[in-house]
């Protein structure tokens, strides 16, 4: 090498005129010339650099000789662990910037980028001319660069380089590869840019912050962020205590048999969680006029005055101010008035005026069927069933609360034993069990001497707990209904 050579890459581009001699760069006719060697280090060819007018061109002095990969010679040194990295690089400049920073295994790919746009369809080794200096005559990787877990691409920062990348990525295999984070530092496009303007630290730290090229959610168990544990609430039936226990967030889905009382159900568990937590609620009911939701829960009020229960968790002494205070509901239209469209997004809007302004932290929307669901040509019902209710899902976790949807089953129910009906049973989609917290089955039990007649008594059967450490044990209890009182107990 001569001497203006040795002092225009140590003067000029900051890399140790020893590190560029060693791995490489020489002088031909006066120019800057780069070694091109096989795997064994043995010369193939030099590529010369010939600057002009401010512009520069690059030529080998050999035809004939397939392009390889600059520094080829570093993929048959040893790693010094199974977790080093290769990077490669868009010019021989950049590799040898990358070298004088301290890595161990850097390559440049032969010409540069050499594309404006990404090619397209399939990649054929043998006929993928373009990229030959990445295959063996096999049709595989070259054996240098399958040893490697990690690869770094390192190409420039334009849109040349970007392609390049995208191309490397696609033969080498995408989950390996490595990206450049947040560019090489202001003004500077490549890694001898950064040496230049920085020095070696800036590029120590530029492969501090390398990101994955595919982007995983992949974590140790360790970096796992700890959540504060859930509080869950026993509900007010002793027998049910064990097996259901109410969370927020969480979706609870409520079905049985024509009958067989499940919005009466969901309507008295909202009522006992209102008096023993102090949880405000709002229902939503379309088969039913909130006059009686109102009368019901009145009746619940007065039998848990202070008055009769003056040791336990009450109402206070006045259940229309009980009332007044813990649950909410829409209001009706006016006489003459036009019923409202009560779409999804009805639904979705009331629920959210009712969080954020009344403080409800459960509820009901019954029953599902009455909702005017509307969903594109192109969805089955089961698609449009299994999106809405990771939709509702997600507006639960959002707004933190627990949503009760009562929803009608398929027909066949009527025929089965309770020990059989669980959220499968639900007409339209297996979402319906698979997006549930917590899934609730009720079934009137038949009077023993005449089984065209139903008792009042209730089969509640918990089919599903998602947790099972802290929202009860899936089981069974039977509960009566105290017509009168209007209560289960």
């Amino acid at each position: 090498m001569d001497d203006r050579i040795a002092h225009w890459i140590e003067g000029q581009r900051g890399i140790p005129v020893e590190i560029a001699a060693e791995h490489g760069l020489t002088s031909l006719n006066g120019h800057p010339a780069f070694r091109f060697t096989d795997e064994r280090g043995e010369l193939l060819y030099h590529k010369v650099r010939i600057a002009r007018d401010g512009s520069k061109t690059f030529r080998r002095d050999r035809k004939g000789v397939p392009a390889v990969l600059f520094n080829l010679a570093c993929l048959a040194e040893p790693l010094p662990s199974e977790d080093t990295p290769l990077i490669i690089c868009e010019g021989e400049i950049d590799a040898l910037s990358w070298i004088t920073a301290g890595a161990t295994h850097v390559v440049s790919v032969p010409d540069g980028a050499q594309r404006e746009e990404p090619g397209e369809g399939d990649i054929d080794p043998l006929q993928d001319t373009g990229f030959a200096w990445l295959w063996g005559h096999d049709g595989k990787l070259l054996p240098g660069l399958r040893q490697f877990r990690k690869i770094i691409i390192a190409t420039d920062s334009d849109k040349a380089g970007d392609v390049l990348k995208e191309e490397l990525a696609i033969r080498l295999g995408p989950h390996r590869c490595w990206q450049i984070r947040d560019g090489y530092g202001q003004g500077c496009k490549d890694a001898n840019d950064a040496l230049r303007e920085y020095g070696v630290d800036q590029l120590v730290e530029i492969l501090g912050r390398v990101k994955p090229y595919i982007p995983v959610d992949i974590v140790d168990m360790a970096s796992v962020v700890s959540t504060v544990d859930r509080q869950c609430w026993e509900v007010g039936w002793p027998n049910l205590r064990d097996k259901l226990k109410l969370t927020t967030p969480e979706l609870m889905i409520v079905t049985g048999e024509p009958g067989a009382g499940k919005s009466q159900w969901a309507y008295n568990l909202m009522l006992e969680m209102a008096r023993l937590y102090r949880m405000n609620g709002f229902v939503i009911q379309f088969e039913d006029h909130p006059s009686r939701l109102k009368k019901d829960a009145l009746a619940y009020a007065a039998q848990w005055s202070r008055r009769s229960q003056p040791d336990r968790p009450n109402c206070g002494d006045h259940p229309e101010e009980w009332l007044a205070t813990r649950l909410y509901t829409v209001e009706p239209p006016a006489v003459g008035d036009d019923t409202p469209e009560m779409t999804m997004d009805w639904v979705k809007d009331k629920i959210e005026a009712a969080v954020y302004q009344k403080g409800c932290k459960i509820v009901i929307l019954d029953p599902w069927n009455e909702i005017e669901h509307c969903w594109d040509r192109n969805k089955t019902e089961t698609q449009y069933t299994n999106d809405a209710l990771r939709e509702l899902k997600g507006w639960a976790r959002r707004l933190n609360i627990c949503l009760i949807i009562v929803t009608h089953p398929s027909k066949a129910v009527q025929s089965k034993d309770i020990t059989e009906i669980n959220l499968y049973d639900i007409s339209g989609s297996n979402a319906w069990n698979n997006k549930a917290d917590h899934g609730v089955v009720l079934k009137r039990v038949e009077d023993p001497e005449d089984p065209t007649r139903l008792t009042n008594l209730v089969h509640v059967k918990v089919t599903k707990s998602k947790d099972w450490s802290t929202m009860g044990v899936p089981g069974m209890c039977v509960l009566e209904f105290d017509q009168r009182r209007r209560i289960y107990t």
